[in-house]
């Protein structure tokens, strides 16, 4: 572990024990730690864990992965990982794959890993790790509320410097690099990992999504295994590998398929019950991206207006041709002037 990892380590480890003075929160560890060790939390933390010394042991073979990147791992599996794990939700929606890997490959990524490979001192970190917690914090709350919008500013300006100096720091420190091999690892090592873990990411979502459809069948099918069982069989057929599909099997589409008197029949009402997800699907991309739309040409914070941009860009790209020409008459038809639309005709057709 550097100093940055071990000042981090120790200011929570800290933070706990302090926590640990009060009865209250004493209980609540406790809690969290019976919870974590049920079967259901620790067994996918397990199988992420095998699986991410799997994708380590194939990078190894590539030289992407040695020994002088365990701690980044490690770091990169308790911060990054677990989390990316247990958003398995997320697996069904839109464009998933693609938001994954574009965030993967992203600055954002490639900045944080930057600033990372070089520290400093202990003492020095023990005192900047809480030093930019608290900046940071101070600005997520003056982001908040408009009365703080100067502070909002000033923090903002603050960490773009702060930022800066490091990015000048680590690059002035490399110059002259005595292990390129390990920084070029260090680099890299959230990308692959990140791109290695979405196929296990993806196989337990949709897994998760056939529990719960699987379940739904057998509340409506208790005393006809026969039905369920060709209900089952049609699910599987028309939804295969579709993660949205098996996540959108709800409503009256249950009832229909339990109730299939036939094999012919329960094909028929998958088939039905893709079309109408599908165009349900659609419409809900154009719901999505109107709101967004409306909310950017709306907003006169210019920050909060980023934001919304940015959500417009993203819903921007699940549309086709004719939504899109259909979101750029509406937004003329809202403001036939505002310099706002030529950004949204930037946008492409």
């Amino acid at each position: 572990m550097n100093p940055r990892e071990i000042a981090s380590v120790v200011w929570l480890g800290g933070f706990l024990a302090w926590g640990a003075t009060k009865p209250d929160v004493r209980a609540a560890y406790w809690q969290v730690v019976k919870a974590f060790f049920q079967l259901k939390v620790v067994g996918p933390v397990v199988v992420l864990a095998a699986w991410t010394a799997g994708l380590a042991a194939l990078a190894r073979t590539v030289g992407l992965w040695k020994m002088d990147v365990v701690s980044d791992t490690v770091v990169w599996f308790v911060t990054v990982g677990i989390a990316f794990y247990f958003s398995i939700g997320k697996v069904t929606g839109d464009g998933w794959i693609g938001r994954t890997v574009r965030r993967a490959v992203g600055l954002a990524v490639f900045v944080e890993v930057f600033v990372n490979l070089r520290v400093f001192s202990l003492p020095v970190e023990l005192v900047l790790v809480p030093a930019m917690t608290f900046i940071v914090m101070l600005g997520v709350v003056a982001d908040h509320d408009d009365q703080y919008r100067a502070v909002s500013r000033l923090v903002k300006g603050l960490l773009t410097i702060i930022g800066l100096a490091f990015m000048v720091y680590v690059a002035t420190s490399l110059i002259g690099d005595p292990k390129p091999g390990e920084t070029t690892r260090k680099l890299l090592l959230p990308v692959w990992l990140t791109i290695g873990v979405m196929p296990l990411i993806y196989l337990v979502g949709l897994w998760s999504a056939y529990e719960l459809a699987f379940m739904r069948i057998r509340f409506q099918t208790e005393d006809d295994p026969d039905s369920r069982r060709r209900a089952k069989r049609a699910f599987a057929r028309a939804v295969k590998w579709r993660a949205a599909d098996a996540d959108g099997f709800a409503g009256h589409w249950i009832y229909d398929l339990a109730n299939a008197e036939s094999t012919e029949d329960a094909r028929d009402v998958m088939q039905r019950f893709r079309a109408s997800w599908r165009a349900e699907r659609h419409e809900d991309r154009l719901t999505n991206a109107r709101a967004n739309l409306e909310l950017w040409i709306d907003e006169t914070d210019h920050t909060l207006a980023d934001l919304h941009w940015d959500s417009l860009v993203r819903s921007w790209g699940r549309l086709d041709a004719e939504q899109r020409a259909q979101l750029r008459e509406e937004a003329a038809r809202l403001v036939p002037v505002n310099g706002r639309l030529d950004a949204l005709c930037a946008l492409p057709d």
